[in-house]
């Protein structure tokens, strides 16, 4: 690691040394240059006197001054992207002009694969667009999920793991059945690829979301974000880029004379807004009743091995003895989960260093990231600096590089999923009465936990419980990581002569981070104190180069052809160790452990890579592109190495080729491409790999797993064949991107059962294929753009797609991707990839429920298809607006289908926590009182199952069903459909929503402002993220959210954190 990391300082070093002059004349005139559409300025503009040579540039700034001849006339401003302007001079010292954009109709460039720029319009594939600009105003601690909504077939999803969890990435729909990451795309950070694996992510029996390798990069060193959608854009990145690649493009050096200073201030507070739907009418009890009742005192006792809210309706005027002892009323509370969270606070500080000259440039900044976020005692720390600079020695020779560190330190990051320490399963269990306040004094004299069911009261060897004291939690069994990362690059340009050049980059990606985990003494559901440390190391070595040759074959033929190769190492190793027991109470280390047992992993990967592109152009208008990759990968036998990666693509811009351009019609592409990326994979499938136990009295054994590795693994072999057309109408103020495209995923590495007579339970294979068939759109327009200051940007986003399993191995038709109390997420043959299955209700041929003689629902036989986790479709919908210094941004956010399992709503059913176990308590209860008062014609009233009750049969031997009208104790069926193993069908909810995501309003400071002040701009801003839905159907929790990781087994909500709205500033100055 430290010759990697000396080579790549070595060639950074070059940039290092530069100098800069200006020159001075007679007549002198100053002045700044503005950008007329946002009023920012414009440093490197180019300025010259007409009809001389005299000349200058704006600095840093956008000032400039020029000594000019007494009879010089005008000047003539000139900047790349701008109209040109020519000013009469007159008797003015002072001049301030304001440049128009060029509204250019297909040449932007864009970055497409290796870090190569490309006119967009030569393009025959895919490639999404943007800028910082669009999500740096409304940030959020991961700057991935404010991308949600703003690109097309691309879903990004935020976890329901706190600030600062991870984010899901899924392009153009699920490719692999691998577990872990294996959907997600690759992520490349100026030409490099960086680890974006969250490692020792949350399960279903809980852990920490530490957040991925794109949590460390600081936003406001973005410049650019491209999303190459799938193997046909990312052909060239090989066998990680089969879901696509994320290409991020970090700010440069301006490039220009002078130093330019911004300091960008960033808070947001964060307050829950989805919390579970409680019931607030009745408290703890059964059958609506206490069990005890004390006449001398005249209060009420708790049963304290009752766990529900099944009790008598909550009333001031009733006195109880709680399970403290207390004599209190028997109160209503409050929504447990929102009032014990806190009001999360975000702070984001950057400060900036830019400037250079003609021949070099640089960027330094430093930002402080500080959160404390709604769970207590919880904080993330982050210090990140950056400097990246380019340096041209000559004609020929340019260097730039990029050096990157991040000191990362958090604390107390939430427990998830079914974790006894997740505060929200604790608080879900908690019956309605009881008191919040009552759990904070956490801890007896003796060290015990207070518990709300009387735990710490029983004899000693039974006081284990699983209803937790969140208090205890966050104040003892406390968790903290540290996480250092260094990341960079260095790269020479040379040219050979006018059509050769060569490049040569390297890069790393390298981080430690150390984790530590504790189960204080007297936890209430652990025998033995613990504690656990691990330290993870991860270095990842790029060298690439490339040789490009871009040279005019003919008149109106030119060729552009790449040839490159890549060596790519990557290391992966975790050790640690978890100590059980203490001699010595409440001291965790490894010395005072009673038994320790060790942990160690390693992960190994080398790829050696050569590739190739070409494209002929014809008259700028027609272009044929082909490419090809050729891997060596250490994790496939030799046998099966190499592997290719073959793509084509063609582009005609016909309204160029058949002179169709006019005032209306702009612009008119059409693109078509084929691709095909393989998928390797993960170290040693292809190996036994020992497991080192402590084993019977410390005497330590090896032994194998269970699954019986490949014999013969092939890579995963993603094809894709896609479609699209570009229009544009009224100069760019109306345009229309939209691609059909088919994927097919073939070889999938799957593991299968096998007989247990093997010697095993499974087998590493490859089989089974994955279909995605979809389309996507893009619309802009421009409605307003007045010359009183007026102009409205929309951006409208479309996305569908289509999956299906095309084919498992023969011996499997369900695959299995995950599960959680009461469903299962799986792949099945001929179905789309992501069904929730679990218990159904019986129903007739009308698809009505049937209900037993018992008033209650019944339940089918075998698990059945409830659902499935992905959307129909997709869309966003953003809107700009200007006036004058003023601006406003909106976004909306719109999922239509697709469905959630909530594992919360089961337990807070069968507890009668939710809201909806209200309905018939009032008349069941009221109608037993009468029973009990001995009135022989009670009318029978309580709740009411919706569905039908077979009352006969016709002629035919049919049944005859009429509408259920049995009323049931709402407890009985709430008891006997919820809990653990619920009536899955029950808690699936439809996923679809619609929610105003974001809101910004934003105040320029005008330069006949700033001009007085010692600054060049101002911008502020009031923002807000996650307003509220439109429309839902989830009660108590968020759509929006993923699952406790980023893995295959979405569609399942269980016990997430609380949707947080952001209200907050934002302010940039440059000085």
């Amino acid at each position: 690691m430290k010759h990697h990391i000396l080579t790549v300082c070595l060639m950074f070093g070059l940039m290092l040394s530069w100098s800069t002059m200006a020159e001075a004349q007679t007549r002198t005139i100053t002045g700044t240059v503005y950008d007329a559409e946002d009023e920012t300025t414009l440093p490197g503009v180019n300025i010259i006197v007409e009809g001389t040579t005299t000349g200058t540039t704006t600095d840093a700034d956008g000032q400039y001054q020029i000594n000019v001849p007494g009879d010089a006339e005008r000047l003539i401003f000139s900047f790349i992207g701008f109209e040109e302007r020519r000013v009469r001079i007159g008797d003015r010292t002072s001049i301030d002009v304001r440049l128009s954009p060029i509204v250019f109709v297909g040449d932007d460039v864009v970055v497409t694969a290796m870090g190569m720029t490309r006119a967009e319009k030569s393009i025959g594939y895919t490639i999404q667009e943007v800028s910082s600009e669009e999500f740096l105003r409304t940030r959020d601690m991961n700057f991935m999920t404010s991308l949600q909504g703003r690109l097309a077939n691309v879903q990004i999803s935020g976890l329901g793991t706190g600030a600062d969890g991870s984010a899901r990435i899924i392009i153009r729909g699920h490719r692999s059945l691998r577990p872990g990451g294996a959907n997600q795309p690759l992520i490349i950070v100026d030409g490099m690829p960086i680890d974006n694996s969250g490692g020792m992510s949350a399960g279903q029996w809980g852990g920490f979301d530490y957040g991925t390798g794109l949590n460390q990069i600081n936003p406001n060193d973005i410049e650019t974000i491209n999303i190459l959608q799938g193997p046909n854009a990312a052909a060239l990145y090989g066998a990680r880029a089969a879901n696509g690649a994320v290409v991020i493009t970090t700010k440069s050096g301006r490039g220009v004379e002078g130093v330019g200073v911004e300091y960008v201030s960033n808070v947001t507070f964060d307050t829950p807004v989805l919390v579970p739907d409680f019931q607030n009418v009745y408290g703890r009890g059964v059958a609506g009743r206490f069990t005890d009742y004390n006449e001398d005192g005249d209060f009420y006792i708790i049963d304290n091995s009752i766990q529900s809210s099944w009790g008598p309706r909550m009333s001031d005027n009733i006195m109880v003895q709680d399970w403290a002892g207390n004599i209190r009323p028997f109160s209503p509370q409050g929504n447990h989960v929102k009032d014990f969270f806190r009001t999360g606070v975000t702070s984001n500080q950057t400060i900036t260093m830019s400037g250079g000259g003609t021949d070099h440039g640089y960027r330094l900044s430093y930002t402080n990231m500080n959160n404390q976020g709604i769970y207590p005692n919880s904080e993330v720390i982050r210090h990140s600096v950056s400097l990246r600079a380019h340096k041209q020695f000559s004609d020929r020779l340019r260097a730039e590089g990029r050096f990157g560190y991040v000191k990362q330190d958090g604390f107390n990051r939430p427990p998830q999923a079914r974790d006894p320490d997740n505060p929200v399963k604790a608080l879900v269990r908690m019956p309605r009465s009881e008191r919040l306040v009552d759990l904070e004094d956490f801890r007896t004299a003796d060290g015990l936990p207070r518990t709300w069911d009387g735990a710490w009261l029983r004899p000693e060897g039974q006081r284990a419980t699983r209803n937790m004291n969140p208090y205890w939690a966050y104040n003892l069994n406390i968790n903290d990581d540290e996480r250092d990362r260094t990341y960079g690059f260095a790269q020479i340009n040379y040219l050979v002569n006018d059509w050769m050049s060569v490049m040569l980059r390297t890069g790393i990606d390298s981080f430690e981070e150390t984790r530590e985990w504790r189960r204080a003494t007297n936890t209430p559901y652990e025998d033995q104190p613990s504690f656990t440390l691990q330290t993870r190391t991860v270095e990842e070595f790029n060298t690439t180069a490339i040789m490009t040759i871009d040279r005019q074959l003919a008149d109106e033929w030119t060729l552009e052809m790449n040839l490159g190769a890549n060596y790519r190492n990557y290391v992966d190793r975790n050790v640690g160790y978890r100590g059980v027991g203490l001699n010595i109470p409440d001291f965790y280390t490894i010395s005072n452990a009673q038994t320790v047992a060790n942990i160690y992993g390693l992960r190994r990967e080398r790829e050696n890579s050569l590739f190739g592109s070409a494209q002929v152009g014809f008259r700028n208008y027609a272009f044929l592109d082909m490419s090809n990759r050729v891997d060596w990968v250490s994790t496939l036998p030799v046998d099966n190495l190499p592997f290719f990666y073959p793509s084509v693509s063609a582009t005609l811009v016909w309204s160029e080729a058949f002179g169709l351009q006019s005032e209306t019609f702009t612009f008119g592409r059409f693109r078509i491409s084929f691709a095909e990326v393989g998928a390797g994979a993960s170290p040693y499938m292809t190996n036994f790999d020992f497991i080192v136990s402590p084993g019977h009295f410390g005497q330590p054994f090896g032994n194998l797993p269970g699954t019986l590795p490949a014999v013969d693994l092939k890579p995963e072999t993603a094809r894709s064949y896609e479609a699209g057309i570009d229009l544009r109408f009224f100069g760019d103020r109306l345009t229309f991107d939209m691609t059909g495209y088919t994927e097919t995923t073939r070889n999938q590495i799957l593991t299968v059962p096998v007989s247990r007579t093997s010697g095993f339970n499974a087998a590493v294979i490859n089989a089974g294929e994955i279909r995605n068939r979809g389309f996507e759109m893009i619309a802009t327009g421009i409605p307003l753009d007045t010359r009183t200051g007026w102009r409205w940007q929309s951006r409208f986003t479309f996305g569908i797609n289509r999956n299906e399993i095309i084919e498992l191995s023969d011996e499997v038709r369900n695959y299995f991707l995950g599960s959680i109390d009461g469903a299962v997420v799986r792949a099945s043959l001929n179905d789309p990839f992501g069904d929730i299955v679990g218990r159904a209700y019986e129903r007739n041929e009308n698809g009505d429920r049937i209900i037993g003689d018992d008033g209650l629902p019944l339940v089918a036989e075998g698990d059945r298809v409830l659902g499935n986790f992905n959307p129909d479709w997709t869309a966003g919908f953003s809107n700009n607006f200007r006036y004058r210094n003023f601006g406003m941004s909106t976004l909306l956010d719109i999922s239509i289908g697709g469905e959630v399992y909530s594992l919360t709503n089961a337990l807070l059913a069968q507890r009668g926590n939710a809201r909806f176990t209200l309905e018939g308590r009032d008349a069941w209860y009221a109608y037993q009182a009468e029973l009990e008062a001995g009135n022989p014609d009670a009318v029978p009233q309580g709740f009411i199952a919706k569905g039908v009750v077979q009352v006969g049969e016709d002629d035919s031997g049919n049944p005859i069903w009429a509408t259920n009208d049995k009323p049931i104790d709402p407890q009985i069926y709430w008891e006997n459909i919820g809990g653990y193993s619920p009536v899955t069908e029950e808690f699936v909810y439809d996923a679809t929503y619609v929610r105003f995501r974001e809101l910004a309003i934003s105040y320029f400071m005008p330069p006949r402002l700033t001009e007085r002040l010692p600054i060049i701009g101002l911008e502020v801003s009031v923002i807000a993220r996650n307003l509220f839905y439109i429309h839902k159907n989830t009660p108590g929790f968020s759509p929006a959210q993923g699952s406790f990781n980023i893995g295959n087994a979405q569609g399942i909500e269980a016990f997430g954190f609380p949707e947080t709205r952001s209200i907050g500033f934002n302010i940039n100055v440059r000085i």
